[in-house]
């Protein structure tokens, strides 16, 4: 056997008589005792050994396994059950600040990638240590969450819920109305532009419809808001992140009779311009080969000469029409990509934002502390190597990467050249 480790509480009173609570552990050739207790157990349990002013050779000789023994008398630790001349000289006790390691958390610990005898006795100080703080956590959470009922008890109770309702359903009659001003408008002569006046007043008609479908529609819903607003306080104690999302789903619920004339305007506009382009292309006697994907001369008759023509002059004197609405609705839709984006990168902040870490740093938390610091002490307890074990803090940076969670949300990259080659060729944004 090459070595025998003892981990040993700095703050063990050893001058006591009663059972040590930990395990004992064999690692290849090394035998590891795991002492996970600072107080003596009056009755047997998962011990590993015995403090006593003798060695109770009674208690003990009947297990196979190895166990310590330290004399309370001397402070002398004795192996049991094992050859001594196997550990002679090889014998190490390591002293560690067992609240410092109970508090650390195993993940951050791991972070550091120490040895796997700090590993092992992290983890069984912080299992032993969770199943004591359990129960108060329990009785915490519950208390937590009786306070945020009450706390949303409160809010429907007062007179919150009529305030928001009525924000809500004056934000929809002021959207709904303007929008009908900007159709009026549009439908006139906007700076002085000549557009078409039959095409023009059927657009606008056709949008004025749709308004009109939308504003029936809330009205009808308008008796359901309330319910849909105790539904969506249910899950305000699940934090800032989940009513972001909420919100993120609210604006495009609210907004989606601008979407849809978007649509309209943008498939109006591709379709015209894409027209355009074939046409043109007749002109110049050339023609798209879908098979090649590639432009190829051609011939064409008269006839295809005089239907391309009379085609081009449909679409270029429409064209005016369609590309003021759709750069109205572009726009629209433009800055509601922009809230949303910055909602969705408001959520991804809130997620990732270490300011509980920074908390954790600032109070210099134990639960941080996972930097070790060994001193060696003078020759005690007749053994030859005594370390004694502490924890620090990590610095800022690694206490952040160490503590930060890892997430799966991922923010969708905007590639600015597709989105402007959509909008130019009149592709849903």
């Amino acid at each position: 056997m090459n070595s025998v480790l003892i981990f040993v509480p700095s703050t063990l009173n050893m001058d006591n008589i009663g059972f040590l609570e930990g395990f004992a552990k064999k690692v290849e050739d090394n035998l590891i005792f795991y002492i996970t207790s600072d107080k003596l157990a009056l009755e047997a349990g998962y011990t590993v050994g015995y403090c006593s002013t003798h060695t109770p050779y009674n208690m003990f000789t009947a297990k196979d396994s190895e166990w310590l023994h330290i004399n309370s008398t001397t402070h002398e630790f004795t192996i049991n059950n094992i050859d001594a001349q196997e550990y002679n000289d090889k014998f190490t006790i390591i002293l560690y600040d067992i609240k410092a390691f109970s508090k650390c958390d195993i993940t951050t610990f791991k972070y550091q990638k120490y040895g796997d005898q700090f590993n092992e006795l992290c983890f069984a100080l912080n299992k032993s240590s969770f199943k004591a703080v359990k129960p108060r956590f329990m009785i915490l959470y519950i208390v937590f969450m009786f306070l945020i009922e009450m706390i949303l008890e409160i809010f429907r109770k007062g007179k919150h819920e009529t305030l928001i309702l009525n924000t809500i359903n004056s934000t929809v009659e002021n959207i709904i109305h303007g929008l009908k001003n900007l159709l009026v408008f549009l439908m006139g002569s906007p700076i002085g532009l000549k557009l078409n006046y039959a095409f023009n007043t059927t657009l606008g008609t056709f949008f004025f419809y749709h308004i009109f479908l939308w504003k029936t529609f809330m009205q009808f819903f308008s008796p359901y808001l309330y319910s849909m607003l105790c539904i969506l306080l249910f899950p305000a104690s699940f934090g800032l992140s989940f009513q972001a999302a909420i919100l993120e789903d609210l604006i495009k619920m609210c907004t989606i009779h601008v979407y849809c004339i978007y649509i309209y305007a943008a498939r109006m506009y591709g379709l015209q311009i894409n027209g355009l382009i074939s046409l043109w292309r007749l002109f110049i006697g050339r023609k798209y080969n879908p098979l090649r994907n590639r432009i190829d001369s051609h011939q064409y008759s008269h006839n295809q000469l005089f239907i391309g023509t009379l085609g081009f002059t449909i679409f270029l004197f429409l064209l005016p029409t369609t590309l003021l609405y759709y750069v109205v609705f572009t726009v629209f839709r433009l800055g509601l990509k922009v809230l949303i984006s910055c909602l969705l990168r408001l959520r991804a902040l809130m997620q990732q934002l270490p300011i509980y870490s920074f908390i954790l740093w600032i109070i210099d938390s134990p639960l941080i502390a996972t930097t070790i610091v060994m001193s060696t002490r003078s020759e005690v307890y007749n053994i030859p190597v005594v370390l004694h074990v502490t924890l620090r803090s990590l610095p800022l940076m690694d206490c952040i990467r160490a503590t930060t969670p890892s997430s799966n949300f991922s923010i969708p990259k905007i590639i600015y050249y597709q989105e402007f080659k959509n909008i130019l060729t009149g592709k849903l944004l």
